[in-house]
Protein backbone atom coordinates (compact mmCIF):
# COMPACT_ATOMS: atom_id res chain seq x y z
CA UNK A 1 0.00 0.00 0.00
CA UNK A 2 1.04 3.73 -0.67
CA UNK A 3 -0.64 6.65 0.90
CA UNK A 4 0.19 9.65 -0.72
CA UNK A 5 -0.35 13.03 1.13
CA UNK A 6 -0.70 16.61 0.22
CA UNK A 7 -1.97 19.16 2.71
CA UNK A 8 -2.86 22.42 1.69
CA UNK A 9 -3.72 25.68 4.95
CA UNK A 10 -6.69 23.87 5.47
CA UNK A 11 -6.86 20.34 3.86
CA UNK A 12 -4.92 17.29 4.48
CA UNK A 13 -5.68 14.79 0.88
CA UNK A 14 -4.42 11.74 0.98
CA UNK A 15 -4.45 8.97 -1.75
CA UNK A 16 -4.50 5.68 -1.07
CA UNK A 17 -3.10 3.05 -3.47
CA UNK A 18 -3.25 -1.00 -3.24
CA UNK A 19 -4.74 -2.34 -0.09
CA UNK A 20 -5.55 -1.70 3.43
CA UNK A 21 -5.31 -5.01 5.32
CA UNK A 22 -4.15 -6.19 8.83
CA UNK A 23 -0.78 -6.37 7.81
CA UNK A 24 -0.34 -2.68 7.25
CA UNK A 25 -3.69 -0.88 8.02
CA UNK A 26 -1.16 0.98 11.12
CA UNK A 27 0.86 2.64 8.06
CA UNK A 28 -2.56 3.86 7.26
CA UNK A 29 -3.43 5.41 10.81
CA UNK A 30 -0.08 6.87 11.50
CA UNK A 31 0.73 8.84 8.31
CA UNK A 32 -2.99 10.37 7.93
CA UNK A 33 -3.17 10.59 11.59
CA UNK A 34 -0.06 12.50 12.22
CA UNK A 35 -1.66 14.84 9.13
CA UNK A 36 -4.76 14.99 11.17
CA UNK A 37 -2.77 16.00 14.53
CA UNK A 38 -1.02 18.54 12.75
CA UNK A 39 -4.32 20.68 12.82
CA UNK A 40 -7.08 20.77 9.43
CA UNK A 41 -10.66 22.03 9.00
CA UNK A 42 -11.08 18.66 6.12
CA UNK A 43 -9.69 15.37 5.94
CA UNK A 44 -10.14 13.82 2.18
CA UNK A 45 -9.15 10.65 1.07
CA UNK A 46 -9.32 9.43 -2.40
CA UNK A 47 -9.30 5.80 -2.63
CA UNK A 48 -9.70 5.43 -6.29
CA UNK A 49 -7.11 3.38 -6.40
CA UNK A 50 -7.85 1.29 -3.46
CA UNK A 51 -7.90 -2.51 -4.95
CA UNK A 52 -8.92 -4.29 -1.69
CA UNK A 53 -9.92 -3.73 1.78
CA UNK A 54 -10.37 -5.96 4.77
CA UNK A 55 -12.73 -5.61 8.03
CA UNK A 56 -9.66 -4.37 9.45
CA UNK A 57 -8.43 -2.14 7.21
CA UNK A 58 -12.34 -0.53 7.33
CA UNK A 59 -11.46 -0.19 11.23
CA UNK A 60 -8.00 2.08 10.41
CA UNK A 61 -10.89 4.49 8.33
CA UNK A 62 -13.51 4.79 11.01
CA UNK A 63 -10.56 5.22 13.48
CA UNK A 64 -9.00 7.85 10.95
CA UNK A 65 -12.61 9.34 10.89
CA UNK A 66 -13.02 9.67 14.83
CA UNK A 67 -9.63 11.02 14.69
CA UNK A 68 -10.64 13.72 12.34
CA UNK A 69 -13.74 14.87 13.99
CA UNK A 70 -12.35 14.69 17.31
CA UNK A 71 -9.99 17.15 15.93
CA UNK A 72 -13.02 19.23 14.73
CA UNK A 73 -12.11 18.30 11.07
CA UNK A 74 -14.49 16.64 8.54
CA UNK A 75 -14.04 13.33 7.07
CA UNK A 76 -14.89 12.01 3.66
CA UNK A 77 -13.32 9.16 1.15
CA UNK A 78 -14.25 9.83 -2.83
CA UNK A 79 -13.88 8.10 -6.06
CA UNK A 80 -13.96 4.38 -4.50
CA UNK A 81 -13.62 1.80 -7.32
CA UNK A 82 -16.59 -0.31 -7.64
CA UNK A 83 -15.54 -3.76 -5.34
CA UNK A 84 -14.73 -0.64 -2.51
CA UNK A 85 -17.96 0.72 -3.21
CA UNK A 86 -19.47 -2.55 -2.75
CA UNK A 87 -18.01 -3.14 0.77
CA UNK A 88 -18.17 0.09 1.83
CA UNK A 89 -22.50 -0.37 0.60
CA UNK A 90 -22.52 -3.82 2.52
CA UNK A 91 -21.23 -2.13 6.21
CA UNK A 92 -23.48 0.32 5.58
CA UNK A 93 -20.65 3.51 5.65
CA UNK A 94 -21.31 5.05 2.67
CA UNK A 95 -22.99 7.69 4.05
CA UNK A 96 -20.76 7.74 7.27
CA UNK A 97 -17.99 8.45 4.80
CA UNK A 98 -19.54 11.42 2.57
CA UNK A 99 -20.46 9.01 -0.38
CA UNK A 100 -23.51 9.85 -1.67
CA UNK A 101 -25.27 7.40 -3.80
Amino acid sequence: MDVIISRTANTLAATIDGEIDAANGHVLTTKIGRGIAGGVDEVVIDVAKLEFIDSSGISRLVELRQMALDAGATFRLTHPAPNVRRVLEITGLLATFGIHE
